[in-house]
């Protein structure tokens, strides 16, 4: 592998910290790719090209794609923002959420990656992502945790900018060792159960 790999067109596995191609049949694997046409996948720390079958990265960018704002709710954060990198079969996301009522009140920061399949009628799809969110529970003097939540979507693109996704989600929530609380040595969690509550 390469500090710095250069290329007018490429066929084959790109490897280098930095990969800039034009044109990419193949898969460019580095910590920051660039390319203009990408039939294949990019897989780095930071993605950028014009278009792209699939990207996989913290932070990846299709002039094709653009960046899509999100807003949703779920039960275990009544508001979510989210801004959404797709390529053409991959996307990644920014997320944030908060849930301000009651025992589950809690606010969410989340990043994750998602596959996305066209399906039979014009407009639907379905995307299937997983993404890691630090939760922090309570409002005031919040405590940490981490959660990790797979998400199977079924949406359909209404208009250019706008479509409509509804679906099941699956939330981990990893919790820190129950602490003991006074003699009578009971388990007091350190975080609530984020959002509307899980059955026990």
């Amino acid at each position: 592998a390469r500090i710095l790999s250069l290329a007018n067109d490429y066929d084959g596995a790109q490897l280098g910290l930095v990969n800039a191609t034009r044109g990419l049949r193949g898969a460019q694997i580095g910590l920051v790719n660039v390319a203009k046409d990408v039939r294949g996948v990019q897989i780095g720390l930071f993605n950028w090209a014009d278009r792209a079958d699939a990207a996989v990265g913290l932070l990846s960018i299709t002039r094709e794609g653009g960046v899509h704002p999100e807003i949703w709710t779920s039960d275990t954060a009544a508001f979510n923002l989210g801004l959404r990198f797709p390529a053409r079969y991959t996307y990644s996301m920014l997320a944030i959420g908060v849930h301000p009522f009651g025992n589950g009140a809690n606010w969410q920061f989340g990043i994750g990656f998602g596959g996305h399949v066209p399906i039979g009628a014009k407009g639907a799809f379905m995307d299937i992502d997983l993404g890691t969110y630090l939760v922090l529970d309570g409002m005031t003097n919040p405590k940490k945790a981490a959660m990790n939540q797979l998400r199977l979507l079924f949406g359909w693109q209404a208009f250019r900018r706008l479509s409509m996704f509804a679906g099941p989600t699956l939330s981990v929530l990893t919790n820190d060792e129950p602490k003991k609380v006074d003699e009578l040595q009971v388990d007091e969690p350190r975080v609530h159960r984020p959002g509307y509550g899980w059955v026990a």
